[in-house]
């Protein structure tokens, strides 16, 4: 397959299992995170990583978001349960840098573009792989935890492993509505 067919056909999968893809897997996905634009090579992101003992120390910290927003044991139950669907998180989050040129919604930008990049890359690795986000990506608590700052925002959660189903290829999306031309 091409780039293009690549590009073209590409797309999430959430069904993930197995052991954590291996440190050379991981090196080439995050090797991709940092080749992205980024306007006067501020690098306004940080990864962190997230196996093994660190999917229960983020079950932890989901859960007592929940807890502290009120949830019901339901909603809890089901928060402490996500870290647990894919062997492998990379968490996205922002490190903005003040700078003339260059606002923090640019930065935040190339944070996004890191994410998709090392999706990309661990799918031509034939892992699959979902950017997630969601209440917790939000929540200072799971901020706190991770040890990112209050300010800065968590860009996604990168689920990442094998694939435990494969996904027949979604129709494509008509362009032309999304276009207009001047």
């Amino acid at each position: 397959m091409n780039v293009l067919e690549f590009l073209h056909t590409r797309q999430s999968n959430p069904y993930l299992h197995g052991n954590s893809p291996d440190e050379h897997a991981i090196s080439n996905i995050l090797k991709a995170g940092m080749r992205v634009p980024d306007h006067a090579g501020l690098t306004p992101w940080r990864f962190t990583i997230v196996k093994d003992d660190g999917l229960t120390k983020l079950s932890k910290a989901f859960k007592s978001a929940a807890i502290s927003d009120g949830g019901d044991e339901l909603k809890v139950e089901k928060a402490a349960k996500m870290p647990f669907r894919a062997p492998l998180i990379i968490v996205i989050s922002t490190k903005f840098h003040q700078h003339v040129k260059v606002p923090k919604q640019e930065q935040l930008i190339a944070a996004g573009c890191t994410v998709h990049a090392m999706q990309m890359a661990a799918t031509t690795l034939d892992l699959g792989a979902v950017w997630r986000t969601g209440e917790m990506s939000y929540h200072p608590l799971v901020k706190e935890r991770l040890n990112i700052e209050l300010h800065e925002e968590i860009v996604g959660f990168l689920y990442i492993g094998e694939k435990s189903k494969e996904l027949p290829v979604k129709k494509a999306r008509n362009f032309d509505d999304y276009v207009s031309y001047f």
